[in-house]
């Protein structure tokens, strides 16, 4: 069965076409050295044997590997999970990097900035698009799927269809952003999606922002970590912010509740507070 029509299964699925090309280097591999049976060995052999210019796997690319490999000969060719040599391996444990946030306070500076030097986008437009992903904590492609007809105005809520659950959930926005957004509704027809916005301009009003914090790395998806920092900073249920974020697994937000410096820092020197001021009356 061809490379090709792997490549035609993971689209089907909507799986990551990153496993496609995991497997064509593995198979490259398995043909230049003229390998006829697959062993836990010759895996092992291949990941030694790192990138052509001599360097070596990460371990995260290591476990795109691995999963790339029983993905392909169990779910895609039928192999039993007992036969197939990539189940006998264990993906090595990546340290988990943690995301970065941007505070409200911090949104609302770069909003300034951004509406100054991006002039592509009306005022009105632009403030509705940033502020939005703030405060729905919804994915780029979200975001791009979403049409006019999916929001409830009157109930500032909006139904979004989750590609990666293949499942419906409903977001909220405070009642401040829905009269904007219902003043840009008027303003401007919908065309491409509800806020007429591509992929690319996403990215760049991203890029944007993070010109203006050197320290961080802002991505599209810097807003949607944001967001429910926001929320369990103030205090929320780590739950109901697990389901606003759409997690199947509330571990997954848990993530989020691992303090930041600033965060350690504030805590610290008010809790000492109370101690100075006890020592200052002996």
């Amino acid at each position: 069965m061809s490379l090709e029509k792997y490549k035609d299964y993971l689209l089907a699925r909507k799986k990551s076409l990153a496993y496609y090309n995991y497997m064509k280097l593995f198979l490259d591999y398995i043909e230049k050295n003229k390998i006829s049976i697959i062993t836990q060995e010759v895996i092992t052999e291949f990941l030694k044997a790192g990138k052509i210019n001599g360097g070596e796997y990460a371990e995260n690319t290591i476990g795109s590997f691995i999963r790339s490999g029983r993905d392909y000969y169990t779910n895609f060719l039928g192999i039993e999970k007992d036969k197939n040599e990539f189940y006998k391996i264990k993906p090595p444990k990546c340290p988990r990097k943690k995301p970065e946030f941007l505070t409200e306070e911090e949104l609302n500076k770069a909003l300034k900035y951004l509406i100054n030097d991006y002039r592509t986008f009306d005022r009105l437009k632009l403030t509705v698009i940033v502020k939005f992903m703030f405060y729905t904590g919804l994915r780029k492609s979200e975001i791009l799927g979403l049409e006019r007809k999916n929001f409830e105005l009157d109930k500032c809520s909006v139904k979004v269809y989750q590609k990666k659950a293949k499942r419906d959930k409903i977001s909220f926005y405070p009642p401040e952003l829905r009269d904007k957004i219902r003043d840009y509704f008027k303003i401007e027809k919908e065309e491409l999606n509800a806020f007429n916005i591509k992929e690319s301009q996403i990215e760049y009003i991203a890029k944007k922002i993070s010109s203006y914090f050197p320290e961080k790395n802002i991505t599209p998806h810097t807003l949607r970590h944001s967001f429910a920092k926001h929320l369990l900073k103030k205090g929320h249920d780590l739950a109901k912010v697990s389901k606003l974020m759409g997690h199947s697994n509330i571990m997954t937000t848990m993530i989020y509740l691992d303090p930041t410096e600033d965060e350690l820092r504030e805590w610290y020197l008010e809790s000492i507070k109370g101690d100075n001021d006890k020592n200052e009356n002996i």
